[in-house]
């Protein structure tokens, strides 16, 4: 039984290290392509795409926002292309 607990143990143990550095690895890419926040200098968020069509709640029908959360920094653009082709374009940009 003893045996059966260590190697669960090491398994969880290896399964966070790997989520770890995938996390890593994700936000390393991210920083190599994403555009910097206009007020304070740090990386933006990723795109959200906006789902609700044009209307009360959508008055301009932008379909994306790209938003930076950092700090007391609330900066916003909002944009008409999809979520999609913005990141399409951040990435042809890089290669």
């Amino acid at each position: 039984m003893e045996d059966l607990n260590e190697h669960l143990e090491k398994t969880r143990r290896e399964l966070k290290e790997r989520q770890e550095e995938t996390v890593k690895q994700s936000r390393e890419w991210w920083e190599s392509i994403a555009p910097l926040c206009p007020e304070c200098g740090k990386y933006l968020n990723p795109p959200k795409h906006i789902c609700k069509k044009k209307g009360p709640e959508n008055i301009f029908g932008y379909t994306c926002l790209w938003h930076c959360e950092n700090g007391d920094c609330i900066y916003e653009k909002y944009t008409y292309q999809n979520a999609q082709e913005e990141m399409k374009k951040l990435i042809e940009r890089r290669t």
